[in-house]
């Protein structure tokens, strides 16, 4: 069988799939916490199934819609809420997602995160996607570069080999390859705005120790042959 051109209709076509599968899933007040290329069936019409539940879970009470609030009044509103998330029990289980696709809130072990863990998850889908096109591939991309975030730790949750064979348990190691370090050296340093969604404040000092100085990427300059839309919707 010939091999077909990937090409930006099959991605949008692809995606847009997927995230009406992600609101039926979401719309049932269930997470599926694992989101990756792996768990996602794709049909020769670029139809879209999610499978493999093992890590879904519901919640414990359905989300309230949110609509599209101005960031400022968003963050503002998870400030005033901090010390109230601080005090509330975990229902949700910390170690999900893998790697690659994992969102802040989990690498930061957050007790309270919902449905956005997934969308996180298929963003980092989607610049793969867009990073195999055939405008891409026909420019020189390697698709094995296609990869947004590619850590080879993830500190609390899975340590660098430094730390785990580490006789210290009072100092915390972190490889220059963290997953939280990748993140931030593609989206810059995160400004009060940005952080208001963490609640634990030693994980907001730790947040403050992996300041780079670097500022986000320019998609429009990292995926130059992409139209704007789509690099809106990453």
């Amino acid at each position: 069988m010939p091999q077909l051109e990937f090409t930006e209709d099959h991605m949008i076509s692809i995606i847009y799939s997927m995230l009406c599968s992600m609101n039926f899933m979401h719309t049932a007040n269930v997470i599926h916490r694992d989101i990756k290329p792996a768990n996602l069936l794709v049909d020769a019409d670029c139809k879209v199934k999610i499978c493999d539940f093992g890590l879904s879970r519901s919640q414990a009470v359905p989300e309230a819609p949110r609509g599209r609030q101005p960031r400022e009044q968003t963050s503002r509103r998870l400030i005033d809420e901090r010390m109230v998330r601080q005090s509330k029990q975990r229902d949700l289980s910390n170690h999900i997602v893998s790697r690659w696709y994992r969102p802040p809130e989990v690498i930061l072990v957050e007790k309270n995160y919902n449905s956005a863990v997934d969308i996180w998850s298929t963003g980092c889908i989607l610049s793969e996607m867009i990073s195999c096109t055939e405008q891409y591939k026909a420019n020189g991309v390697n698709p094995q570069d296609r990869f947004l975030f590619t850590g080879t730790s993830c500190f609390p949750l899975s340590p660098c080999e430094k730390m785990r064979s580490s006789s210290s348990l009072k100092k915390n190691i972190v490889s220059k390859n963290d997953q939280l370090k990748v993140i931030l050296e593609i989206l810059g340093d995160q400004d009060l705005n940005d952080t208001s969604f963490v609640s634990d404040p030693s994980a907001l000092d730790y947040i403050r120790t992996l300041k780079s100085n670097s500022c986000k990427i320019e998609f429009k300059k990292e995926f130059p042959f992409t139209t704007p839309q789509i690099l809106e919707i990453l």
